[in-house]
């Protein structure tokens, strides 16, 4: 129950990331004739059904002070994927600093099968937990 709240707070956090307009501005308005805006906030998809379009992942390497100060947790990362299914964007919403930024880069070299929203690849985003767990010793 508590992995769950986590996953809806990060989405919540990774929402609330970008930009509000205010209340001061106007939104654009567009014609029936004009494209549609190229700005608009991609949709979000669930992190198990982005899992089962991932083709590429690399694995994260612990760093090694992290390793020696016996740091470990999870981070939980903000994923924007392109319609060919590169990662974009990444923004950390939670876990460990000494963690982050080996996630981060290890998530950059993610590829993902393109999503398709009404037949048409398209952005998406996502969000995605890196795991580091720490290193146990093998006694005999």
């Amino acid at each position: 129950m508590k992995f769950a709240f986590a996953i809806l707070f990060a989405a919540a956090l990774f929402c609330a990331s970008s930009p509000a307009q205010s209340s001061e501005q106007k939104a654009p308005v567009e014609s029936e004739n004009a494209p549609a805006s190229t700005d608009a906030r991609p949709p979000t998809i669930n992190d198990k059904i982005a899992k089962d379009h991932l083709l590429k992942r690399v694995d994260a390497p612990y760093p090694p002070l992290a390793t020696a100060a016996h740091v470990s947790g999870t981070i939980v990362l903000g994923v924007e994927i392109d319609p060919a299914g590169a990662v974009t964007k990444v923004v950390v919403l939670s876990g460990p600093e000494m963690l982050r930024s080996a996630a981060v880069n290890a998530v950059k070299q993610y590829i993902y099968n393109p999503f398709l929203i009404n037949g048409t690849a398209s952005k998406v985003r996502t969000a995605v937990q890196v795991k580091f767990e720490p290193f146990h010793s093998k006694s005999s």
